[in-house]
């Protein structure tokens, strides 16, 4: 959906401040079994997206054209800053959900064509085939979209935050960046679980300063932000809420 620049490291001036604790929410999130109603269909939806996106700026003639496949891409092209794409996307794509007759009048295409080079996408076509949003929740490509460079911007915003020299609240930002990533996955991608949501708020609880889920989500893991001094009572905090 997005391609960052390439990775660098960077020093965490906080870190002898702070700690991060990794935990298991002991749910399996089977990729292979549920590849049409999550992570390849959010593929997906970002590919309809941008397709949008593409059509509305002039940067394409038509929706088979392909010239970007990510939206990192489209936004290079047009030299927008974060905030400038978000407010593109809420322009430009609709609120409500798609369904693939939507798609086909509004891009003039078959969804099938559109996405024929992505891998699996009969699977996600033949998993979706009344709504393209996850039909409990009705999310929205917008909200897909949103979230793709809503993060992103959050990436970049955390690796500053954490390369500046130790400062006053420089974790609490740190940790404020990490739970709107996490709400944004919730509320925005749809990729989060209710394993994840009680652990990262029993993490919060425990005098993290900001908790997450990490991978790809849908359950598997969360990684929270701890005090340095406070890691010990933290761990004997989860372990005995988890055992109550």
């Amino acid at each position: 959906s997005y391609h960052c620049q390439s990775p660098s490291q960077v020093l965490i001036h906080a870190s002898n401040r702070a700690a991060l604790v990794l935990a298991n929410s002991l749910t399996d999130a089977p990729k292979l079994e549920t590849m049409g109603t999550r992570y390849n269909k959010r593929v997906v939806e970002c590919r309809i997206g941008l397709v949008l996106l593409c059509l509305k700026t002039g940067q394409a003639k038509s929706p088979t054209e392909k010239k970007f496949k990510t939206f990192y891409e489209l936004q290079k092209a047009l030299n927008y800053t974060y905030p400038q794409m978000l407010e593109l996307v809420k322009t430009h794509i609709k609120k409500e959900p798609f369904t693939p007759e939507d798609v086909k009048t509004i891009i003039g295409s078959d969804l099938k064509e559109l996405i024929s080079d992505i891998p699996n996408h009969e699977i996600v076509l033949s998993s979706n085939k009344e709504y393209f949003v996850y039909k409990y929740f009705f999310h929205s490509l917008c909200s897909r979209a949103c979230h793709v460079f809503a993060e992103s911007e959050r990436v970049y915003a955390f690796k500053d935050v954490a390369s500046k020299a130790e400062c006053a609240g420089q974790l609490e930002e740190l940790g404020r960046l990490m739970n709107e990533s996490h709400a944004s996955c919730r509320d925005l991608y749809d990729c989060s679980s209710d394993e994840l949501e009680a652990l990262t708020k029993m993490c919060r609880a425990a005098s993290a300063y900001g908790s997450r889920l990490t991978g790809a989500g849908w359950g598997g893991c969360c990684v929270s932000l701890i005090p340095a001094d406070k890691v010990d009572a933290f761990l004997k905090e989860i372990e005995k809420v988890l055992r109550s």
